[in-house]
């Protein structure tokens, strides 16, 4: 087999190497691992975790084959010895390269995990009790450099901030939502996507990425998770007093300018007084803005364009739906 010199041509071969890994469910430490044993070189980068596309190393010295047993087949894969190089992030993720926030106290102890996200999609889904629906979902991951292990436990806020169409709205776990999201973001189940409650019960593991003298040794490992919301019809808007509460906390359909709050990342707080001199308790969060374009009969991802991204510090209890 030839191969062409440059980027592509080491993209192409990582790329098919991973399809490879990731059919056989392998772990990308196990491919060190084989790299190792076949090489008997000193290993490059030390990675746990799963091999996903935002982890692709490109290497740029010294070609050498290897061959391995891949679901009853024998793959040639190429492996690059030299210096690790991150790859771009995976096709429609974003990363959130800033983690401090202009509110941050002067704390010794306060720390912030790392965030990536695709903007908000839809699909549809049929709810048992609640028929077929639309729900708003959104991908996430997050990695941890923190010096020690972290639990994550989330609370997402989606708040619509149109004039006349104000309402915070948290995300509901719904597990065949979630189901059919795996489906179509990771048929293969590489990374398993875990919803806001089963997210809490696995640490985010401390991966020191960088030695002493700053050269990388590592890259993140990945836990991925998504929060759901579903869509109210317009129907049940206009009849919403009328409804049962699980109807009243549904996302309004309405397009317009919106905020999705992450609260959970982070152990920074700080103590104010309100308006009216009572002291609140705010904690940080990331404030994601998007605007969604359409009306309300039609919810689809191709609607929603980002914005920014700003760290903020904010209290829990956000304004609730309107009744």
């Amino acid at each position: 087999m030839q191969v062409g010199s440059g980027y592509g041509s080491n993209w192409w071969m990582c790329n098919q190497y991973r399809h490879g890994m990731e059919n056989a469910r392998l772990s990308r430490l196990s491919f060190w691992e084989l790299v190792d044993r076949s090489m008997g070189s000193e290993r490059i980068v030390n990675t746990p975790g799963t091999f996903t596309e935002r982890t692709m190393v490109k290497g740029v010295l010294k070609p050498a084959s290897l061959s391995l047993l891949v679901g009853g087949t024998v793959v040639l894969a190429m492996v690059w010895q030299g210096s690790a190089q991150e790859l771009p992030p995976a096709f429609n993720v974003r990363p959130i390269p800033e983690r401090k926030a202009p509110e941050d106290p002067p704390r010794e102890d306060l720390w912030t995990l790392d965030f990536h996200f695709k903007d908000p999609r839809t699909i549809e889904v049929d709810i048992p009790g609640r028929g077929r629906r639309i729900v708003w979902y959104l991908w996430y991951q997050v990695s941890n450099d923190t010096g020690q292990n972290r639990r994550f436990s989330p609370m997402f806020v989606w708040v619509q901030t149109t004039p006349g169409r104000e309402g915070a709205y948290r995300d509901e776990v719904i597990p065949v939502a979630v189901e059919k999201i795996r489906r179509l973001e990771d048929p293969q189940n590489v990374y398993p996507i875990k919803d806001s409650a089963t997210i809490t019960q696995v640490l985010i593991p401390f991966v020191k990425q960088f030695d002493d003298q700053g050269k990388r040794i590592a890259y993140p490992e990945y836990v991925t998770g998504v929060a759901t919301w579903i869509v109210a019809t317009p129907e049940e808007v206009r009849t919403l007093s009328k409804q049962p509460e699980y109807v009243r906390n549904y996302l309004r359909p309405e397009p317009g300018d919106f905020y999705i709050y992450v609260f959970g990342l982070s152990n920074g707080f700080v103590m104010v007084d309100d308006p009216n001199g009572k002291p609140i308790i705010k904690q940080k969060a990331l404030r994601l803005k998007f605007k969604r374009l359409g009306d309300e009969f039609r919810q689809h991802t191709d609607q929603v364009q980002f914005d920014r991204y700003e760290w903020v510090y904010a209290p829990l209890d956000l304004q609730v739906p309107p009744r």
